[in-house]
């Protein structure tokens, strides 16, 4: 269930980063192959004992994949009518965009792409959905250079504090790139980027 726990992270978050919400509400847990949906097992099994799918037991190689499908039977089919149309449209582009992902490629996408995974310090301890806004992706200098020059309204000729933040996989620190300095209104204020431990949700003191 490894790349089905990917697909339903990737959409939750997508869709509060998106929409301001997140689809299922479900909570995620750091674990060793990425995010896990913690209350996932049990609402399968729920789902098994209404009927509404079933169990395949697959060998691979000395294990045995157990891989849930759904039910073909009348009256099992998901209402979709649940869904708005822009969380259809979230969890299309997810199922799109890990279409050629097998589990264990799911699982080290997750740990690439998800800010949220890297800065959770324990296994077991829940991502924030507030770290769906946070790229793992370095900036661009050209980025840079267009956030350096950025004014802000209401400052006059002058710019006020901001960053760009980005996450470092497996380093736990949110990195602040082009932050102004708190002299910034002093003449020879200087640019700097620093290291700043996350604090969860969002309070980054």
């Amino acid at each position: 269930m490894v790349k089905l726990n990917k697909l339903l992270y990737r959409a939750d978050f997508e869709a509060y980063r998106l929409l301001g919400q997140s689809i299922t509400g479900e909570t995620y847990e750091k674990q060793e192959f990425g995010p896990v949906a913690r209350d996932l097992p049990i609402v399968l099994d729920e789902l098994a004992a209404q009927g509404r799918l079933y169990w395949q037991f697959i060998p691979r190689g000395p294990h045995t994949r157990k891989v849930p499908t759904m039910s073909r039977e009348p009256g099992a089919q998901p209402d979709m009518h649940l869904f708005s149309a822009d969380e259809l449209q979230v969890i299309e582009n997810t199922l799109q965009e890990l279409a050629t992902y097998g589990g264990k490629d799911a699982s080290e996408w997750s740990h690439e792409e998800s800010a949220g995974w890297n800065v959770v310090p324990e296994y077991g301890q829940a991502i924030q959905y507030e770290s769906a806004f946070i790229s793992t992706a370095p900036i661009s200098p050209e980025d840079l250079i267009r956030q350096r020059n950025m004014p802000v309204k209401g400052v006059g000729s002058r710019t006020a504090p901001k960053a760009s933040f980005r996450v470092a996989p497996g380093t736990g620190m949110v990195r602040f790139f082009g932050v102004r300095s708190p002299q910034h209104l002093a003449p020879g204020a200087v640019d700097s980027s620093f290291d700043h431990p996350w604090r969860s949700p969002m309070r980054l003191h």
